[in-house]
Formats: structure tokens, C-alpha cells, sequence
């Protein structure tokens, strides 16, 4: 285990809503009743230039944490894994470089029984190298090779007790599946007969039969289409479950999807909410064995305002959809609150500069709420993680 002993941590509410009257640089009404928000800037060495990126593990285990893949000024990528508390700050004293090759990427990053673990990508010509490495331990747990047409850009993954399933992303959008198991020394890493050639196709968990899914958006026109897989480890036990299409009078910007019970959640921008014409349509598919239905949905029109892409987060059940608002040179984290059949607005969250991204987002047993927010603090660009206030 190597850790990192000189780090910097700041706890700042510097582009953050700091009082009940907050200053910001234009009449937006969202602003006026935003939330307080508490961000917690993550730490810099001597050493490192900029954060390139920030994992946190997912799972339901006691300790969690985020993987940040950092540059140094030597240029190299030092990537260090950083517990966090209940509060959402860092935990500088246990901080543990994660000693990857340069050449390599990691994907994602779980919370087990045997502590941290996180998935290795390593590159060797056509075929790529995959790995499940214990942080704490600094070993490798399970290992597997298999052909991936290009270089992975990027992994959504659902996780389940002991089990998550993949989709590994090429910048072509091929879509690869492979199913972790994380059993200590007998953990495994399988790559499923389920593939994808769609932008955005993301895997979804049915949380009552725990069946995996893989949804496939088809675009056409003002046509938003969802085309949906059911994931087995066979080629034989791979079924599709049909097509359904989302109501709309215009093109699809972007869309997250998330797991529910007895189906999953989709939230989906349309329209240009570049300048200000988009719609936020959200919902609930119904999975069954007669195939599938909208068992309910609901639009906000967001006029005069711009949208980044959706995100959700989920705990038992409960889908949170974290969306970036912005308006001229101030933005806003919205809330919303997916729960079965109802839809809860969960407020706007702080005053953000001009300029900054939510990249991910993490939830706790108790519902509390951090978004992994990139803001520019004092002329640089940081990341940190801010605390919603969401009740």
C-alpha cells in the first residue's frame, strides 16, 4: 500500500451559494431560493498540475471513496485513491496512490467487503487486458484478455451486493458488456455475448428481478426510440425484449438512464437547450413478461435557460436526476427526486461560475446528496465535491 502523504486539502464555499443572499450576475429567479452548498476542493501535492478526473467507488460497503487521476507536472498520470467521510470532505490521511501503468486507464471503482477495488484497462494491440485490483492491498485479484475493437473511452456500470455489469464505451460507441464478481481471491471478470454499435447505450438493473439490461436509444428525426437487451452470460440466454418510444415533438439533446424496481428510469433533454428551447422529459418503464410500457412520465419545459447532460444516482429504489442549469454567467445544480410514481422537485443547488461541469454524482443509505462538481476557484479549474442540501 502506498500512500500519499503531502496533500492540501480546502474546504470552500468560494462559487458556492454562501449566505441567503447570495451575489450573482444576473435576475435569474432559480438563483434566488438556491441552497447553500459546501464543496471540498480535492487536495493538490507540490507535484501535481491539474485533475484530469474523478471515479467514486459505488457499492453499499462501510468505506467509500473516489479514484482522482491526476497530472503531474512531469506530465505523467498519478492516480490516488481518497476516502471521504459522511460530511462528503476528504480524507487526506489515507490517501493511497493506485500504481498503474501510464498506458493504462482505470474504468471504474467499487466498494467490497475486502475494501477498495478498482477496474484496470490496459491496451495491447487488438486485444485489451482487464483488471480487478484490491487498492489497500495493491494486488491484483482477478485478470482477463479478450478482443476489444478499440481503445475504451469510457464505463457506466450498475452494481448489485457482490455483482456489476459493465459497458465498456470505444470512440466509435461499439459497447462491449462484462459482468465483475467480486469474491475476494475468487473474484472474476467475464466478458458477456452482448454488444452495441448506438451512442449512449447504457446498462440499467431491474431491482426487483435483478435482471441486467442493455438500452439502446435509436434516434430518428424527433423519434427517441428505447431498444432494450436483457443481459445473460450465454449467447443463448441474451434476449430482446422489444422497442418502446418516448413521446416527443422534438430531437433528442441527451438522456441518462437509471435502475428501478421492476424496470428503470430515463430522463432525456429535447430540443436546443442551447438557447434556451429544450424540454426535460422523465419517467418510468415498466418491464415485464409481455415486453414493456411508460408507466408514467412527465415534461418541464425549460425556456431561456441552457441544460447540461442528465445524471441520476440511485439508493434502494430512489433515483436522484442531477442536472447543470445555467443561464449568462451564473449556473445551478437542479434536484429531482424519482420515487415510484411520483416526481419531487429537490430545489436548486448553490451559484456556480460560468463554466463548470457536474461530472458525477454519489448518494448515501440516508439520501444525503454530493455532486463531483469541476469550478473555477480563484483563476484555476478544480474539482471538488459539493454537498446538496436535499431533504
Amino acid at each position: 500500500m502506498i500512500r500519499l502523504v503531502v496533500l492540501l486539502s480546502v474546504v470552500t464555499n468560494i462559487s458556492c451559494v454562501t449566505s441567503s443572499q447570495p451575489k450573482f450576475k444576473n435576475r435569474w429567479v432559480a438563483l434566488n431560493d438556491s441552497k447553500e452548498v459546501k464543496c471540498d476542493v480535492w487536495p493538490m501535492s507540490e507535484k501535481d498540475l491539474e485533475v484530469v478526473n474523478l471515479i467514486p467507488t459505488s457499492g453499499e460497503f462501510k468505506e467509500a471513496g473516489v479514484v482522482g487521476a491526476v497530472r503531474q507536472r512531469n506530465s505523467s498520470i498519478q492516480n490516488v485513491y481518497m476516502p471521504y467521510d459522511s460530511s462528503y470532505q476528504f480524507d487526506t490521511d489515507n490517501a493511497i496512490i493506485v500504481p498503474v501503468s501510464q498506458s493504462s486507464n482505470i474504468l471504474g471503482a467499487w466498494s467490497t467487503e475486502a475494501g477498495p477495488v478498482v477496474l484496470v484497462a490496459n491496451k495491447l494491440g487488438a486485444r485489451s487486458t482487464f483488471e480487478l485490483r484490491n487498492v489497500k492491498e495493491n494486488k491484483i485479484i482477478s485478470k482477463s484478455q479478450f478482443v476489444i475493437d478499440d481503445e475504451i473511452s469510457s464505463a457506466d456500470y450498475v452494481a448489485i451486493d457482490k455483482t456489476a455489469w459493465v459497458a465498456l464505451r470505444s470512440g466509435d460507441y461499439s459497447t462491449s458488456v462484462i459482468k465483475l464478481t467480486f469474491a475476494g481471491k475468487n473474484s472474476l471478470i467475464e466478458k458477456l455475448p452482448v454488444t452495441s454499435s448506438v451512442r449512449g447505450a447504457h446498462v440499467v438493473l431491474d431491482e426487483t428481478s435483478r435482471i441486467p439490461y442493455l438500452v439502446e436509444p435509436q434516434l430518428e428525426g424527433s423519434k427517441f426510440n428505447l431498444k432494450v437487451k436483457k443481459i445473460g452470460i450465454k449467447a443463448d440466454q441474451v434476449k430482446s425484449i422489444g422497442e418502446i418510444s418516448i413521446p416527443s415533438k422534438s430531437v433528442a439533446e441527451s438522456w441518462a438512464f437509471s435502475s428501478a424496481p421492476g424496470g428503470f428510469y430515463f430522463a432525456a433533454v429535447f430540443g436546443d437547450s442551447m438557447v434556451g428551447q429544450g424540454v426535460l422529459s422523465k419517467g418510468l418503464i415498466a418491464i415485464n413478461d409481455g415486453g414493456m410500457s411508460i408507466k408514467w412520465s412527465s415534461d418541464e419545459v425549460m425556456l431561456d435557460l441552457h441544460l447540461s447532460e442528465p445524471i441520476f444516482v440511485a439508493e434502494k429504489g430512489i433515483s436522484f436526476l442531477i442536472i447543470l442549469k445555467w443561464l449568462d454567467a451564473d449556473a445551478t445544480i437542479g434536484v429531482i427526486e424519482m420515487n415510484a410514481g411520483k416526481v419531487v422537485p429537490r430545489g436548486n443547488h448553490g451559484v456556480l461560475a460560468k463554466g463548470s461541469a457536474v461530472i458525477n454524482a454519489v448518494v448515501s443509505k440516508e439520501s444525503k446528496i454530493a455532486a463531483i462538481v469541476r469550478q473555477k476557484i480563484k483563476e484555476s479549474w478544480k474539482f471538488s465535491m459539493c454537498r446538496l442540501a436535499v431533504k
